[in-house]
């Protein structure tokens, strides 16, 4: 079941909707693809024993997430890798996951 969800997104007096699909929802993780601003990303985001995290394989990027309401620290970890509007993007979508439980 394909499940689509956006929000309004900015940074730097900039705004964008971003779009989050759900692909598919396993156990303790999610298959989505992000889009916004003109970017688009193929991801798992899911839970594991000590927190959350974030997968872009074709990026070859990982990160730890908090819950995924955090908007705060979930872009401040994404930004160690990409820009603040990817950041952005990819943290407010995050936010619009139901959290798993463990």
């Amino acid at each position: 079941m394909l499940q689509i969800l956006t929000s309004v997104c900015g940074c730097h007096d900039d705004e964008w909707v971003t779009e989050l699909n759900i692909l598919n929802n396993n156990e303790s993780f999610y298959e989505v693809r992000i889009t916004g601003r003109g970017h688009a990303f193929h991801a798992m985001i899911g839970t594991h024993e000590h927190g959350g995290f974030l997968c872009i394989p074709s990026f070859q990027f990982g990160c730890q997430l908090s819950f995924f309401s955090d908007l705060f620290y979930n872009r401040e970890r994404i930004m160690r890798t990409f820009d603040p509007y990817i950041a952005e993007t990819l943290a407010r979508a995050i936010s619009l996951l139901p959290e798993i439980r463990n």
